[in-house]
């Protein structure tokens, strides 16, 4: 009785099929259909408002060098893309000058739209400059619960509610902003689409560290690093190594181009040797 397949070999009478929560990907798409199920309920999509911030922000989409005092704005595509990436649903994008009045009435407007947002990203404007007003527009129109996070790149980081929605505002630094997406956003838009325990964490693993890294204790630090494994490691067994994947400014993208993962370096510790074992979230 070769090559065949018995009922109920794979799956018995009454045996759980799927765990609430858990994500619909090509292979639950299989099971849910082999089980005769041609619909099942799921959690909606997080609805997301995405604003960059900005006097200095130029628009890409006129394709014009931008003049001296402006820089192009990457911010708003940036979390755009996150967010789906997350998959939530971006609902708007939209450029914010730094005005406090043009801010408060923007964030009010983005409440009141429908469908309304479940969250709302924004990327500057939560520092302590003169022009920064993200922060002071949230505490008029509603509640600021957290502002600061000792991580680098990303202190200034400000999370409040405007109306029902949640706004996380982000660093205006490029760097910053992802980084700190990949800690605090990107954990509270899974946990609204559905995800819970382990699903709503990176996988981390233990690297060797190839170059050294400085670091100066206060802040724990996420070094953008190219993490691969290495078949063969010094003693034998194989292992894993972690590479800084280039200059760690906030506004270098290079490094976020060719990085793969995060070197966590604790906030108490001092700079890292070649050789040490660190541990590394990785971010694919």
């Amino acid at each position: 009785e070769q090559h065949v397949r018995r009922a109920g070999e794979d799956l018995r009478a009454g045996a759980r099929v799927l765990l609430a929560g858990a994500r619909i990907r090509p292979a639950e798409i299989a099971m849910l259909a082999t089980i005769g199920r041609a619909s099942v309920a799921v959690v909606r999509r997080p609805r997301v408002a995405v604003f960059s911030t900005g006097d200095e922000l130029a628009d890409i989409v006129q394709g014009e060098l931008p003049p001296p005092g402006k820089i192009r704005d990457s911010n708003r595509y940036t979390l755009a893309a996150l967010a789906r990436d997350c998959g939530a649903e971006v609902v708007s994008i939209d450029r914010l000058p730094d005005d406090l009045e043009v801010t408060t009435t923007a964030l009010r407007a983005a409440v009141a739209s429908e469908p309304p947002p479940d969250v709302i990203l924004t990327a500057g404007g939560v520092s302590v400059g003169d022009r920064d007003f993200v922060k002071p527009a949230v505490e008029r129109l509603g509640r600021l619960m957290l502002w600061r996070v000792a991580v680098k790149p990303g202190k200034p980081l400000a999370v409040g509610r405007v109306g029902r929605a949640l706004l996380i505002g982000l660093p205006g630094n490029p760097i910053s902003a992802m980084v700190t997406f990949e800690l605090f956003a990107r954990p509270a838009l899974l946990k609204m689409a559905g995800a819970s325990g382990a699903d709503l964490r990176r996988w981390s693993v233990e690297a060797r560290l190839t170059d050294p890294v400085t670091h100066m204790p206060g802040r724990t630090e996420l070094v953008r690093a190219r993490t691969v494994w290495n078949e063969r490691g010094p003693e034998g067994p194989g292992v894993f190594e972690a590479t800084p994947a280039g200059a760690q400014g906030s506004g270098m993208l290079q490094s976020a181009v060719r990085a793969n993962s995060l070197l966590v370096i604790p906030d108490a510790q001092g700079d890292v040797a070649a050789g040490e074992i660190v541990r590394v979230i990785l971010t694919e």
